[in-house]
């Protein structure tokens, strides 16, 4: 028998098993516990027969929640969608409708900055020749940043863990303030030190990750 033969025979062996193997498969597929010896917890789990789930009384499919419209008096526009034909026959249109459908859209705001420019005079002293410069008002603070750009640098930095970098994107991103990683950090540690008597001197007061 040259090599070709033995080829041949190698191959017809190989057939033969994988034929008995698909059988031996088939066979064990068609046998369950309700047709032969074997015992329920050998079935395979597509034949397990699965207890009837009891009802809920729910319907099926997922309820729908609608949200609930917005208070009158905090509507900022209003506009009023009156038809006057008719859409059946173009007839025109008569009465009232005492309760017609309020439906809302909501919008976020154009933000932008609020700047405060500071004019401080420098004057002379027609006496003593002293010059003396003007002052913020009383209760104003001369900071770059306000007490607002603080707290929202705070609340994205220390409860959502955004790192420097995130912070300054979010700020110049969405309220077009430009602020370098410098100044986040200068925040950073304002708030830090606003909140050590509060929190305590042992506990720090921690903030997202940096970058």
């Amino acid at each position: 028998m040259d090599a070709r033969d033995r080829r041949i025979a190698e191959l017809e062996q190989r057939l033969a098993d994988a034929l008995a193997r698909i059988a031996q498969l088939e066979e064990q597929l068609r046998q369950a516990s309700h047709t032969s010896s074997r015992s329920p917890s050998s079935d395979p789990w597509w034949k397990k027969k699965h207890g009837k789930k009891k009802p809920t009384g729910r319907k099926p499919g997922r309820a729908r929640t609608e949200r609930a419209l917005w208070p009158a008096e905090k509507v900022s526009e209003r506009v009023v969608c009156r038809p006057t034909a008719c859409a059946g026959c173009g007839a025109k249109l008569a009465g009232k409708d005492p309760e017609p459908r309020r439906v809302q859209t909501f919008e976020l705001p154009n933000v932008e900055p609020v700047v405060t420019e500071y004019e401080l005079y420098a004057l002379g002293c027609v006496r003593c020749g002293h010059r003396t410069s003007g002052a913020a008002p009383r209760g104003r603070d001369l900071a770059t940043f306000g007490p607002r750009v603080q707290a929202t640098a705070a609340v994205l930095s220390g409860v959502y863990r955004l790192g420097k970098r995130a912070v300054a994107e979010v700020l110049e991103g969405l309220f077009g303030l430009p602020i370098s990683l410098g100044a986040v950090s200068a925040l950073e540690a304002a708030t830090r030190e606003a909140l050590a008597p509060v929190c305590g001197k042992k506990r720090r007061v921690r903030f997202g990750a940096n970058g």
